[in-house]
């Protein structure tokens, strides 16, 4: 009773955090910053004079319908004009974030930072202030894409950042944004390699940076990592909670690809003469699983399955079990930022004698 009262105060507590975590985001956080956790991918291109642009998604067919950012930046400085004298301070760091509505109407937030302290530079006797930060101009909006099937999904998001000594600087970046956009599109199916800085780089263009191939964020590339998770799932009348333990590697391309390896020892529990007994029976899990990260050709994304695992009785204590027990898990579905998620799961002895269905509820960490 103290395992599975324990079991229930962990789900609890990360629910609780999780629902604290996602009312921090205000009104205007909705409005002006791109949705919590959306982001698959950020890529930096280099526009020369020390200004940088990055974007970032939350799905890969962006790369190949992003809007002309040209006419878009000319329609941002004409929108600006009125704030012109807001824009005055030379020495303030400025950040402008400007929402494209599907409507056409346009949205903009204006922030200004003053610097601590002062920075001077002095040339041939002469003093001047010396500005250091760069000022941050933010492009949102939202696509609906057409993929092959001819099917238009809407509500992709994206955001373009630019990064440019001053705001005054802007009218020297028209006719400019369009081709670096399409760098960007090209580099898609470029090889990349790192620098000494773990930096990656497209091999053909060193203009554009990434923290991974490709852009993908925390979480892809090739690695090995361990994996702890807390279950509470049932068996037929029992209800067992159980945890598991393991390794899980990672090899990401086009597909992110894993498998990975677990000990899962589940308890169960019977009164035996008025004493409630726990019983430990132990599984050791294979799970397989692979997820698309970005298109493949023009229009595709690759996706034969999520995640599978095949589980085998390794211990068995009491009656709950029969001999040679296996169990298949189909794929999951994760809500709270893939912290807890829900299974399906299959029992079953020999060649899929005596099937029995179950459904288990997994905490993360």
């Amino acid at each position: 009773m103290k395992r599975i009262v324990f079991c229930w105060m962990l789900i609890s507590i990360s629910v609780h955090l999780h629902a604290q975590h996602a009312k921090t985001r205000n009104n205007t956080d909705k409005t002006f910053e791109m949705p919590a956790g959306n982001v698959q991918a950020r890529l930096l291109i280099d526009l020369g004079n020390g200004n940088k642009m990055q974007l970032e998604c939350n799905n890969y067919y962006l790369l190949d319908n992003m809007p002309d950012m040209d006419s878009i930046l000319q329609l941002f400085i004409h929108d600006i004009e009125p704030l012109k004298d807001s824009l005055k301070d030379e020495l303030s760091t400025k950040r402008i974030d400007y929402v494209i509505e599907p409507s056409g109407r346009m949205k903009i937030r204006l922030q200004q930072f003053s610097p601590k302290g002062s920075s001077f530079v002095t040339d041939k006797g002469e003093l001047a202030a010396l500005k250091l930060e760069p000022d941050t101009i933010n492009f949102l909006g939202t696509r609906a894409l057409k993929v092959k099937t001819g099917m238009v999904k809407p509500g992709y998001n994206y955001r373009v950042s630019i990064y440019i000594n001053r705001i005054s600087e802007l009218p020297g970046l028209a006719g400019k944004l369009d081709d670096k956009m399409e760098r960007l599109k090209k580099s898609e199916n470029a090889k990349w390699r790192s620098d000494k800085n773990e930096v990656w780089h497209p091999k053909s263009d060193p203009s554009i940076s990434a923290n991974a191939p490709d852009g993908h964020l925390a979480g892809t590339g090739d690695y090995l990592n361990s994996i702890f998770s807390v279950h509470l799932q049932n068996y037929k009348n029992y209800f067992v909670p159980s945890f598991s333990m393991g390794l899980n590697a990672v090899a990401t391309n086009v597909l992110k690809c894993s498998i990975g390896l677990y000990w899962e020892p589940q308890f169960l529990f019977q009164n035996n003469a008025g004493k409630l007994q726990t019983y430990r029976n132990d599984f050791l899990t294979l799970v397989v699983g692979q997820r698309a990260l970005k298109s493949i050709g023009s229009n595709q994304t690759l996706t034969i399955f999520g995640n599978i695992s095949v589980g085998y009785l390794i211990r068995r204590k009491g009656e709950f079990y029969d001999k040679g027990t296996f169990r298949i898990g189909l794929d999951s579905r994760t809500i709270l930022g893939g912290k807890v998620g829900i299974e399906p799961l299959f029992y079953f002895h020999d060649i899929f004698k005596n099937v029995t269905p179950g459904l288990r509820i997994k905490l993360n960490f």
